[in-house]
């Protein structure tokens, strides 16, 4: 689908988009949740009404994927920035942890995403669109910074993870 202005004119376009990109949007929501699957469905309602919302000011100046992973970004953000100001976000406990489908190397999974945790959330950000395989000239378009900026972040994030998960194991 390519489209120039507000490619979401009419309910039944909104939906064929968001079915169309649902994929996109959990993924981005499971990131944020840490499979948790009710933060994931709160995240996807609350990311789908953030869409409808902002559908009008869609310009056409980037794919319509990028602006779907620019609000969806932002809005689970702000989400985990809101859950940790009211000290709600913690460790998974063992019966999330428990009800999680089995699946290979979980520890290595679950020890990235805490490291991830401790970034700024303009560094999760761009780490999470890494590791979703964007392209650097992708992850710029959707974060509005240069490819350049881009791939130097990229590098000196990995460099703070890696100092972060050597001091761990240090400890």
């Amino acid at each position: 689908m390519i489209f120039k202005k507000c490619p979401i004119a009419s309910e039944a376009d909104f939906m064929l988009m968001v079915k169309q990109y649902e994929p996109l949007i959990y993924k981005v929501c499971n990131l944020f949740a840490r499979r948790n699957p009710e933060v994931v469905r709160d995240l996807y309602q609350d990311v789908v009404c953030a869409l409808w919302q902002s559908r009008r000011r869609f310009r056409g100046e980037s794919s319509l994927q990028t602006w779907i992973y620019r609000v969806a970004l932002n809005t689970v953000v702000n989400h985990h920035r809101r859950r940790v100001k009211d000290d709600v976000v913690g460790p998974l406990d063992e019966q999330t942890l428990e009800d999680q489908p089995a699946r290979g190397s979980d520890e290595l999974v679950d020890r990235l995403y805490d490291l991830i945790q401790r970034l700024s959330p303009k560094d999760q950000k761009l780490v999470y669109l890494y590791i979703d395989g964007l392209s650097t000239e992708e992850i710029a378009a959707t974060l509005g910074i240069t490819p350049s900026a881009a791939g130097v972040r990229i590098h000196r994030i990995k460099q703070t993870l890696k100092q972060l998960n050597s001091h761990d194991s240090e400890q």
